[in-house]
């Protein structure tokens, strides 16, 4: 009798180990689930702000408020091209030069968003081709608050013939030297 008692006391000391297995694994899983609700919480927090500002920086859910004619300027033609359109991190961007009594912009950079090409004939056309329009725009949109959002940007109305756009391919950005 004295065996049969020590293998019982086997017995229930490997049920008692395996219950404190079993409810060890149980915290770890509920740790591990409250981990990944956490993490999945701040991802959707983060891409949803990260969304906002990419809306606002494309102006969705944004209307033109006022708009007023800043000047108005000759194109620069650069071998024979107006404009040069290239991508830039996904992104389409126009580049041109300016020129107004007798003095010449520096590159101007815009993307798609902000200017209005208009093809024109030299023969028929109001505006001449080369030409270009600066516009300062003021967009409002009612943010979640019913507050108004603002921004003021310009905007280009570029007239231009077929064929003055040169294809400038994948653009890069030349890091800003500091030897000037």
């Amino acid at each position: 009798m004295g065996k049969r008692d020590n293998s019982l006391s086997n017995v229930s000391l490997s049920k008692s180990k395996s219950a404190e297995l079993d409810s060890s694994i149980r915290k770890i899983k509920k740790i591990v689930i409250f981990v990944l609700v956490i993490f999945t919480a701040i991802g959707i927090y983060i891409a949803k702000e990260s969304k906002e500002k990419k809306d606002d920086k494309n102006l969705v859910g944004y209307s033109v408020k006022k708009e007023q004619l800043v000047d108005t300027c000759n194109l620069v033609s650069v071998e024979g091209f107006y404009l040069g359109k290239g991508v830039l991190k996904g992104e389409v961007h126009y580049i041109f030069q300016a020129e107004k009594n007798g003095q010449k912009s520096n590159n101007v950079d815009v993307t798609d968003k902000d200017i209005e090409i208009i093809y024109v004939s030299s023969d028929t056309a109001a505006e001449k081709p080369g030409t270009v329009k600066a516009y300062a725009r003021t967009y409002t949109k009612e943010d979640k608050n019913k507050g108004l959002k603002t921004q003021n940007r310009y905007f280009y109305k570029v007239y231009i013939s077929d064929g003055t756009i040169k294809d400038c391919g994948e653009l890069t950005t030349d890091p800003v030297s500091s030897d000037e």
